[in-house]
């Protein structure tokens, strides 16, 4: 067992099973809603996760407490602490997804069965003369570009999208639009991280 079995054992002794019932309940519901939109494909889908997201995320953060894995703090109860701890391996999991702060990425002419994530960076945006080739530069201008898509809801799906290497139409799919605006957002999402970057690459 994990290092925190022992302690975790103590305190889940004390746990009855309308807590357990309850946590499990609240945590599978934050977890649906925290993927909302974005299981049929990519990483919270059944096909990469082999079954419901909220099934698995929760099942996931159950056995982290059981095993010992993850301290189960005493300033949490139950289901605060599932939730905290699904939410994490939800983020480790899209992390795991992204694979794009160690290769250079392009956008080019998007097609329905391209990948918007193949194509993230281009010399169009002058990206070879801030060597982003470098794994250290590549990483800063991720944060650069995730910082900005954070401030828009439609840029931060976006950009979850595209970090899960979803293609053009299943974007579309997912954000309940047309392919025609996929590629509009697309475009303007390219301009925006264009002049963010070159305003922050000396920073």
């Amino acid at each position: 067992m994990e290092k925190y079995f022992k302690q975790n054992n103590q305190r889940l002794s004390d746990i009855t099973d309308d807590e357990w019932i309850e946590a499990i309940y609240l945590c599978r519901s934050a977890v649906r809603n925290r993927v909302k939109g974005r299981t049929k494909y990519g990483a919270h889908s059944e096909l990469a996760l082999g079954g419901k997201a909220d099934e698995i995320y929760t099942e996931q953060a159950i056995d982290a407490i059981l095993e010992g894995r993850w301290e189960f703090k005493a300033k949490f109860s139950l289901k605060d602490q599932l939730i905290r701890i699904a939410g994490s391996i939800i983020s480790t999991n899209v992390d795991k997804q992204k694979n794009i702060r160690d290769k250079p990425l392009e956008i080019g002419y998007i097609d329905e069965d391209s990948n918007i994530v193949d194509d993230f960076y281009n010399e169009e945006l002058e990206f070879s003369e801030l060597e982003l080739r470098e794994k250290e530069k590549l990483e800063k201008q991720f944060l650069i570009i995730e910082g900005f898509a954070n401030t828009d809801e439609d840029y931060r799906e976006y950009f979850e999208c595209v970090c899960e290497q979803l293609k053009p139409y299943e974007i579309a799919e997912l954000m309940n639009r047309d392919i025609e605006s996929i590629y509009r957002l697309t475009e303007n999402f390219k301009k925006k991280a264009k002049k963010e970057i070159k305003k922050r690459s000396h920073e």
